[in-house]
């Protein structure tokens, strides 16, 4: 363990919280001139014009989300989002470095609870400015190659829209009421649910995640399974967000079983196949096409806050029904991709730990 020198941490970093500073989801867009930066699981959250909001890093400094546990290190103009801790470096502290030690740094979940007031009880190490500059080039080497890792099985991952379209195209020869596809269409049920494991897994908007079933991004409901008998989702059920901002509206996520129990909750709708119609992979990427998305927009219900569609008007947009011996051909193909994405997804995991490993010794002076 090296001999470094530590500094507590409100003497080396000036740290404010976004306040009304930080641009409410509400206002993300798209597009803008200034990404929008905050403690979400994306780097970049969203896109504004607001350049009131607006912050400039002179040269470098660190995010971090007390509700996620999460640090972004930021270099460029930005607007940060709602309820994130803007930490500034003095001049001796790398801002890179101390991006790394709070990635390293042991914060216990506690769920939604704020954990900055964990953070700010650390002590900080201060080698030498070049020691800090050295460790962080090491660590971005090591997290260009993971990265270059994750980036390779996500565009792995477009290759079956692309296959989808080669195979269909945009303008079906064949279309039918997307009710008439489906065995069941229904909301999930209502029940209050907890961040922490306890009782049964249910679905939330946040468990759907790139067209999957993210096991890890599920909420807890304190129910037994004889109180979700009929609610319990079966494999090659979809979820589809039907009340969310119009970005989101119209997510989708099949689940393939993972995890092994998972009850329907609210707000999101199941869409079971009707197997002599459509098959449940065919389905999953007809409804995420830009033409459905067109057709679906003709049935939005639009408040303040969110849009919405019932499961009526739901029911009415059409979908392209081509015979099921070419559905059957565009799941094989689709299948052999998901195999392959799986492979690169598992050594991409691999390349985290050994990440997570490098980082943990680079601050144990072991590099």
């Amino acid at each position: 363990m090296p001999q470094w020198p530590t500094e507590p941490f409100a003497d080396v970093i000036r740290a404010r919280g976004s306040g009304t500073a930080g641009l409410p989801q509400s206002e993300w867009k798209g597009r803008g001139e200034f990404p929008v930066i905050g403690q979400g699981e994306e780097y970049i959250e969203g896109w504004t014009d607001r350049e009131d909001l607006a912050i400039r890093p002179a040269p470098a400094l660190v995010l971090y989300g007390g509700h996620t546990r999460r640090a972004k290190f930021v270099d460029r103009p930005f607007v940060p989002g709602p309820n994130v801790k803007i930490l500034e470096p003095a001049k001796t502290l790398d801002a890179k470095f101390l991006f790394y030690y709070l990635m390293q740094v042991p914060i216990k979940s506690r769920g939604y609870a704020d954990h900055f007031p964990e953070v700010r009880r650390c002590t900080i190490p201060i080698p030498s400015l070049a020691e800090q500059k050295r460790i962080a080039a090491i660590l971005d080497k090591a997290d260009a190659i993971r990265r270059r890792r994750q980036e390779t099985a996500r565009l792995a991952d477009t290759l079956i829209p692309s296959v989808f379209y080669e195979m269909f195209g945009t303008s079906p020869s064949s279309e039918s009421p997307l009710g008439n596809c489906l065995q069941l269409c229904r909301n999930g049920l209502s029940v209050r649910q907890g961040e922490l494991p306890g009782g049964l897994p249910i679905s939330r908007i946040e468990t759907i995640s790139e067209a999957k079933v993210n096991p890890a991004r599920v909420g807890y409901a304190g129910l037994g399974r004889g109180q979700v008998e009929g609610w319990l989702l079966q494999e090659g059920d979809i979820l589809f967000s039907h009340i969310n901002s119009l970005e989101h509206l119209g997510k989708v996520a099949i689940y393939t079983g993972q995890p092994p129990e998972l009850v329907h909750g609210m707000n999101l709708l199941c869409l079971r196949a009707d197997a002599t119609q459509v098959l449940p992979l065919y389905l999953l990427y007809a409804l995420r096409t830009s033409g459905f998305r067109a057709r679906l927009l003709k049935y939005v219900n639009q408040s303040v806050n969110q849009v919405s569609v019932s499961t009526t008007n739901l029911r009415q947009v059409t979908i392209g029904v081509p015979p099921l011996q070419a559905q059957e051909l565009f799941v094989a193909r689709a299948n052999a991709i998901r195999e392959s994405v799986t492979h690169l997804e598992s050594t991409s995991e691999v390349c985290n730990d050994l990440f997570n490993s490098l980082v943990q010794r680079a601050f144990r002076g072991e590099l």
